[in-house]
């Protein structure tokens, strides 16, 4: 594949890279840092080198991962004299002395045959030498649109994965142009350790232009041959482009009826200018079954399931049926609360009129029995999803909708409502489950017209996020929220009452109630809003691989107007939470209190427990 291809010649780089002598030279000691038995001590007092070294160490690891056999802890020391030198090359420091020492005694030195049965500490002296920069840089031919790394330029540190990077950036762009078989043919490398430069000269063969084959399939046993065709909707005869090759390997991902998909091109190009693909399938179980809990002391318990069926008619159509009940336990201001009861089904055929297009049908009922209202709400609507790309998606549907509820209005009260509805996803975070970079959108508008008579309208509702790792590594991330909700059209008493807008309760403001804050009227009841405001923010602390501290403040605003103008309510909470990374998630636990000038609720201390990030 040309991933693959592309990741070994990154590899062919580095390996050149590493080839030419290392110097050796001295310097003076600099700080040191404990680690158990185990101390670094690393000259010119460079604390981001130092923790890349110690990153590097397997030693570390070891002991990290309770390695107790004095032998097996002595060779990996042993081994680790060419791991931290890679740290130093890496890094740009191309003169360094590495010493790592057992009680005083080189460990290059130790006998093996006649190794210690006891250490008392492991220590790690290295003098990194002079900084090495780039001076003369040549990658040739380069496509038109090549951009390379701004790192991989003249003066700049001789960090040589930077060189790799470079290299893979000329592939890449070569290969966006329809050049299938780039390669590198030529490459060096030198090191000049009287002027302390690097210089480097990568030489591409970018090979001729090529156009989209055919595809052979193989591996499919209850997924339709035809239908998986259509699904991955190869744009054969097309200009080569490993971006249309990855969007129709994912059309096929995103079914979820496969285990894997594997589209690899051919080794050699056709002599009419084609290349030509195999495409590779492992279907999954067809049936899956999804969980989840959380829990609140004052929402009590939350639990979710869905039931899957992938492979529903032989062409992976996908079957949805899942519910929730909430409020299980749970008490507000000493009265114990009613669950409320969600059901919904979701049935989605893949590659209707577009490869990239599917076509669903969902049918939603729920009983809420909330503080502000009882009531039975149910919907049906049917339309089409479209995927732009992994990063990008929208929707559009027509439905119908009907609601009969009491609230702070009156009883019986029926709405029925005919809504188109439209929504766009963007998510380029790095990590869906835990993310630590990237940028998450979702817009939801949908316009609707009352049958009962009253107001028509329409109800739009974003949710932004954005995460940033602070520092180095990714042990400092900031993350944060801003939800944004409108209705516009109808008054108050004319929307169903799970359509308004609340605040309060793990997914808007934590350390308060849920759906606590409100619109107060004149009889003295309550009702939800037709805006809605909320803003949160987190501070996440890697304390282990395994543990996040984290810190957090949410701030909501409720507003009987259209579009938040600051005449209605706002509250916030603040607090302090774990997370622990596990491979379904992190299991998070939050305490959280009131904040700010409204106290209404006290000091209580709020608990949130589940699995995954609060956003």
């Amino acid at each position: 594949m040309v991933a693959g291809r592309k990741l070994q010649t990154a590899r062919r780089i580095k390996a050149g890279a590493w080839a030419f002598a290392l110097a050796m030279v001295c310097a003076a000691p600099g700080m040191a840092q404990e680690l158990e038995k185990i101390s670094f001590s690393v000259a010119g007092n460079d604390e981001e080198l130092t923790e890349r070294l110690i990153a590097g160490s397997a030693l570390v690891s070891a002991r990290e991962n309770e390695v107790t056999d004095v032998q097996e802890l002595i060779a990996i020391a042993r081994n680790d004299y060419g791991r931290m030198v890679s740290v130093l090359w890496e890094a740009g420091y191309l003169g360094a002395t590495v010493s790592i020492t057992v009680d005083g005694q080189e460990a290059a030195d130790l006998s093996l045959v006649n190794l210690p049965q006891s250490v008392t500490k492991f220590r790690y002296i290295i003098r990194p030498g002079p900084l090495y920069d780039f001076d003369t840089l040549q990658i040739a031919p380069l496509a038109p649109a090549t951009e390379l790394p701004e790192a991989f330029a003249s003066g700049q540190p001789a960090e040589l994965p930077v060189v790799a990077d470079a290299a893979d950036a000329a592939l890449s762009a070569w290969e966006d142009d329809g050049h299938a078989k780039v390669d590198v043919t030529g490459q060096q490398i030198v090191a000049d350790h009287r002027a302390r430069s690097v210089d480097a000269d990568i030489a591409l063969a970018p090979g001729p232009q090529v156009t989209l084959g055919t595809v052979t399939l193989s591996g499919n046993q209850d997924v339709d041959s035809q239908r998986i065709m259509q699904i991955l909707g190869f744009p054969t005869g097309e200009v080569f482009s490993p971006k249309k090759v990855r969007d129709s390997a994912n059309r096929l991902r995103n079914t979820g009826a496969f285990r894997s998909v594997t589209l690899t091109e051919a080794d050699e190009i056709n002599a009419d200018g084609t290349l030509d693909f195999a495409l590779s399938v492992a279907e999954g179980p067809p049936r899956r079954i999804e969980f989840g809990a959380e829990y609140s002391n004052v929402e009590g318990f939350e639990l979710n399931a869905r039931w899957i069926h992938r492979n529903i008619r032989g062409g992976a159509e996908r079957l949805e049926v899942g519910g929730r009940i909430k409020n299980i336990g749970g008490s507000l201001t000493g009265d114990e609360l009613t669950p409320s009861i969600e059901l919904n089904t979701r049935y989605v055929i893949p590659a209707v009129r577009r490869a990239d297009t599917d076509f669903f049908v969902q049918f939603d009922l729920s009983r809420d029995d909330e503080d502000d209202y009882v009531g039975y709400f149910s919907s049906l609507s049917a339309g089409y999803l479209r995927r732009f790309s992994d990063r990008l998606s929208a929707e559009a549907a027509l439905g119908f909708s009907y609601s009969i509820y009491d609230n702070a209005f009156g009883t019986d009260q029926e709405i029925t409502l005919a809504f188109l509805q439209g929504r766009v996803t963007f998510d380029e975070r790095d990590d869906f489950i835990n993310p630590k970079k990237g940028t998450f959108g979702d817009l939801f508008v949908s316009p609707f017209l009352n049958i009962n008579g009253s107001a028509n309208g329409v109800r739009l509702f974003g949710d932004g996020r954005y995460y940033v790792s602070l520092g180095g590594g990714n042990a400092n991330v900031l993350a944060t929220r801003v939800q944004l909700g409108s209705i516009y059209g109808p008054r108050l008493d004319q929307v169903p009452s799970n359509q308004l807008f609340y605040s309060g309760g793990g997914g808007t403001v934590r350390g308060r109630s849920f759906q606590s804050l409100g619109v107060p009227l004149p009889n003295g009841l309550r009702s939800g809003g037709r805006s809605f405001l909320g803003i949160s923010g987190e501070y996440r602390r890697a304390v282990t691989e395994e543990i996040n501290a984290v810190a957090f403040y949410d701030w909501g605003y409720i507003g009987a107007e259209s579009f938040p103008d600051g005449s209605g309510n706002s509250h916030a909470g603040a607090g302090l939470g774990v997370r622990y990374i596990t491979p379904i998630g992190p299991l998070r636990v939050d305490l959280a209190t009131p904040v700010g000038p409204d106290m209404s609720e006290g000091s209580n201390i709020f608990l949130y427990i589940g699995v995954g990030q609060a956003f």
